[in-house]
């Protein structure tokens, strides 16, 4: 039986985030005028959730999410793939293997990110 479908997360996996997310904590932090330092760390462990999920945990305010997505959307173009990711998809393209991409990630700024590197035609399902 041959390979039909695979499925990819995709910040971590595909698509090296990591600076960006570290990026735009810190500036809703900044812009919600909260005192000391963000929870960097906790914040990473804690990745592949949604920020609704995520801020809670964290004992954040929830408008940190509005914040957070605001300045992310302006890193977009920052966003890198992983060595031999777009490589892999463009194999299994090749093989006919139907792609799907899944994320913690609100779906206006996936898009923009895959369209971003290329790949948006590659991937058959988005779940967000």
């Amino acid at each position: 039986m041959s390979l039909q479908a695979a499925l990819f997360d995709l910040d971590g996996t595909l698509v090296d985030t990591a600076m960006i997310a570290e990026r735009a904590l810190r500036a809703a932090f900044e812009r919600a005028r909260l005192a000391g330092d963000p929870p960097l760390r906790a914040f990473g462990e804690l990745a592949g959730r949604s920020l609704e999920d995520i801020f809670p945990l964290l004992e954040l305010p929830a408008e940190l999410a509005l914040y957070f997505r605001s300045a992310a959307t302006t890193m977009v173009a920052d966003s890198q793939l992983f060595p031999g990711a777009g490589e892999l998809l463009e194999e299994l393209r090749a093989r006919r293997v139907k792609i799907g991409v899944i994320t913690g990630k609100e779906r206006l700024r996936t898009v923009a990110v895959l369209r971003h590197l290329g790949i948006d035609t590659a991937v058959q399902a988005l779940v967000c």
